[in-house]
């Protein structure tokens, strides 16, 4: 990949079957999608995906060849979470990583994506680390067999939630990188400075408004600076995929309430004129 590509998530319009998503995506003016394997919503279910990777590659990689998309990332959420201890749960990840991997390998998608979980009950703080390090650890290894490369997003209510979380994470884990998303922090309550140099480690962005208490929020109604984001991002040496990542969840109130398509034009043609200015 050479220079920032600008994507979409497919789970922006998760609402619709996955080859009319594509076809929005492209209908929009993207060049890449990332794709989004999660238990929701139902678009793209990722055991599928790690049952039958070659199958899927087919589908999809003739889904997007057909709108003329470029596919860049794929994010997958399993029932089974690298925050868990359960060594049947590890067993199970381990088959089902190697299944999405070998899946990303076959149409050339560089980057695996996953956050780690929700923190398990009863696990005291350094126990907890100390399973998400030896689970990523294993994760990675997997990826990297097949030529993927493990990418760790930060979320709210996760283990790994925080700017200070993923420092200490990639302290213990030397070379993993991550999959950025400022939202995450903005609707913690983090400001720039508290995550900007994580942008050496960052391989890829979604991207989306959000404040204080909402994960995401119309563009002129959030406090992440996405000007200064990308110009520092930029200055960081980013080569990566920037993802514009609005979805539409009924069941989550702060990810119900703004029009995804409206929002991700708008995301679009800011970013865009941002990496022109910055690489002009």
């Amino acid at each position: 990949m050479t220079g920032p590509l600008l994507a979409c998530t497919t789970h922006s319009f998760g609402v619709v079957p996955l080859p009319a998503a594509l076809q929005i995506i492209r209908a929009l003016d993207f060049a890449g999608a990332d794709l989004i394997a999660a238990t929701f919503p139902a678009q793209l279910d990722p055991y599928a995906l790690a049952a039958q990777p070659d199958r899927e590659a087919e589908r999809i990689g003739n889904l997007a060849a057909a709108v003329g998309l470029r596919l860049t990332g794929c994010f997958v959420g399993f029932r089974e979470r690298l925050a868990s201890p359960q060594a049947a749960d590890q067993a199970r990840l381990a088959d089902l990583l190697a299944g999405v991997a070998a899946f990303c390998q076959r149409l050339g998608i560089p980057h695996l994506q996953m956050g780690v979980g929700r923190p398990e009950p009863g696990l005291a703080p350094a126990e907890q680390f100390a399973v998400v390090v030896e689970n990523v650890q294993r994760a990675r290894r997997i990826a990297q067999a097949a030529g993927v490369e493990l990418l760790l997003e930060a979320q709210r209510g996760a283990a790994i939630a925080t700017p200070d979380d993923l420092r200490r994470l990639l302290q213990a884990v030397p070379g993993l990188r991550i999959n950025h998303d400022p939202g995450q922090f903005a609707c913690q309550g983090f400001g720039p400075e508290s995550y900007e140099d994580l942008y050496a480690v960052t391989a890829h962005i979604h991207l989306r408004q959000a404040r204080p208490g909402a994960l995401q929020t119309r563009l002129e109604e959030g406090t992440v600076d996405f000007r200064r984001v990308v110009e520092r991002l930029q200055a960081a040496g980013f080569q990566g995929v920037y993802a514009t990542e609005y979805v539409h969840f009924p069941q989550v109130p702060d990810c119900a309430t703004v029009d995804v398509v409206t929002e991700t034009v708008k995301m679009r043609d800011l970013v865009r004129s941002l990496l022109a200015a910055t690489t002009a």
